[in-house]
């Protein structure tokens, strides 16, 4: 009896998944995958430990060259304790950087509507594709893997959206909502504009509540060093716990 209630109490904590229809959808699990989805106590601890352990390497500099110190840098600085990260991937960042600031100065003196907030972005996403080679659009955990597999992901994207505004000192931010992160140029007068990374398209907030069966205050806006705190240690635990 006592067997059959722990077999009911993990098929019921698993089975129900988030939709994208405003609903939940009942996934059949089989014992097996139930198990290996929530995951023993231990495992569980483990887990907490490593994000832990994290969150202290957030306060360490790794000692690779770097013209820029970003939000990306230090996402590459994280993983590098883990997974070794090359100087080449490093260096490939700066000069995508590099070519952004020159495209900025070029071309933008000042970003105050939402004409020229798209345009910007859509100069950025260009010099993903064209500099870092940019391929696949898909699930990818760690940044220094998505340099070298050419598959990027919305965080993954996402962080490379927020270092180019701290090398330009711009009001760009993450906002994160279930199952996804998407970035927001702020203007001076409060008003902000959306921009999917992974489309390159905007979309207002009322699309993303329809969609995703939001209420409003789920948006959770992320500056650089929050937006490490909540995505980079919970990914990169995730890498490390499902290849291990």
């Amino acid at each position: 009896m006592k067997k059959i209630i722990i077999i009911f109490f993990i098929l019921f904590s698993t089975k129900y998944l988030w939709a994208g229809d405003c609903g939940v959808k009942l996934e059949i699990l089989s014992i097996k995958e139930a198990i290996n989805r929530v995951g023993s106590e231990k495992r569980i601890r483990e887990y907490k430990a490593f994000e832990n352990r994290i969150r202290l390497v957030n306060l360490i500099s790794s000692d690779k060259k770097k013209k820029f110190k970003t939000v990306a840098s230090k996402r590459f600085d994280i993983e590098n304790i883990y997974y070794p990260v090359d100087q080449e991937i490093y260096d490939k960042v700066d000069r995508f950087l590099t070519k952004v600031m020159t495209g900025y100065h070029l071309n933008f003196k000042k970003i105050e509507n939402e004409k020229q907030a798209e345009k910007f972005f859509t100069m950025i996403a260009e010099k993903i594709v064209k500099e870092l080679d940019m391929q696949i659009v898909d699930e990818q955990l760690l940044l220094s893997r998505a340099i070298t597999s050419h598959i990027f992901d919305c965080d993954t994207l996402a962080t490379l959206y927020l270092a180019v505004g701290q090398i330009l000192n711009l009001p760009i931010r993450a906002v994160a909502i279930p199952n996804h992160v998407f970035v927001r140029f702020y203007f001076e007068d409060g008003t902000y504009f959306n921009w999917e990374t992974r489309t390159w398209s905007s979309k207002g907030n009322q699309i993303y509540i329809e969609e995703k069966c939001l209420e409003y205050n789920y948006f959770e806006v992320l500056d650089c060093d929050s937006f490490i705190e909540k995505f980079i240690g919970t990914d990169l635990a995730f890498y490390y716990y499902s290849n291990l």
